[in-house]
């Protein structure tokens, strides 16, 4: 019993489809890309021109030395010594 291979058209089909795939998918990867880069220059961007962000993104990092100083993380999360950094971790600004 001969294995049926198939006609060349049939193998020229599947070829070009398989090329429309590849393409289709780093088409894709390409978009990908490029959407990552122009969020974080929009990101970057628009916190340094965001006086909010700034002040928000210091408070922050205020936050996250005081959470390392704390014993345990439900004491950082729940004493009135901490209360105003952990808010600082958790905040985000208000659009004006």
């Amino acid at each position: 019993m001969a294995l049926d291979y198939g006609s060349v058209p049939q193998w020229i089909t599947a070829l070009i489809a398989a090329t429309a795939g590849y393409l289709a998918f780093r088409s894709i990867q390409s978009q990908r890309s490029i959407a990552r880069r122009r969020a974080a220059f929009d990101l970057f961007l628009k916190t340094e021109t965001d006086e909010k962000m700034i002040t928000a993104y210091d408070h922050f990092h205020d936050g996250v030395a005081a959470m390392r100083e704390a014993s345990s993380a439900e004491h950082f999360c729940s004493s009135e010594e901490t209360r105003k950094q952990y808010l600082s971790i958790r905040k985000i600004p208000k659009r004006a």
